[in-house]
């Protein structure tokens, strides 16, 4: 090796050495890039939508864990059915997105109407669970998310 810590190859060539570092963050922004290309397309482009129904889902997943521990009921095998439940739950907006693309429904209504149902019944889901914690719940909060979980659901 040389004193600027250069590849004897790339001395020689001019070409530049890819190092096994260089080569592993390739590989990894490839797979990331590929994944979220994946999801990009499975999900639709309607990116808030879907943030807010995993922030969602991850907050009735928490909340719901609290609340399971407060009560003396906490299981590793309910929590796991809550994660395989949770994974599911993309099931139906996957099918909504695909079945906006056929018919060229533009907007995409039909993943707008699944999404927004989902989020209402997670909503609705950790209001619940923050009840069973002991948290007081206004009320105008609960309408909301009825309405939400109601007209998805219409």
């Amino acid at each position: 090796m040389t004193e600027r810590n250069e590849h004897p190859l790339q001395l020689v060539t001019g070409m530049r050495v890819l190092t096994e570092d260089m080569k592993h963050a390739w590989l990894e922004k490839s797979v990331f890039t590929g994944a979220t290309s994946g999801i990009s397309y499975l999900f639709g482009v309607d990116r808030d939508l879907m943030i807010a129904l995993a922030l969602f889902m991850l907050l009735d997943y928490m909340t719901g864990i609290t609340a399971a521990a407060i009560d003396g009921q906490l299981s590793s095998r309910r929590g796991f059915r809550g994660i395989l439940r949770k994974v599911l739950m993309f099931v139906p907006v996957v099918m909504a997105v695909q079945l906006d693309r056929m018919t060229g429904a533009e907007p995409a209504i039909l993943t707008i109407i699944t999404t927004w149902a989902l989020i209402g019944n997670e909503g609705i889901s950790i209001l619940e669970n923050l009840s069973r914690a002991g948290v007081p719940i206004p009320d105008r909060l609960q309408q909301a998310l009825a309405g939400f979980r109601d007209r998805g659901r219409s």
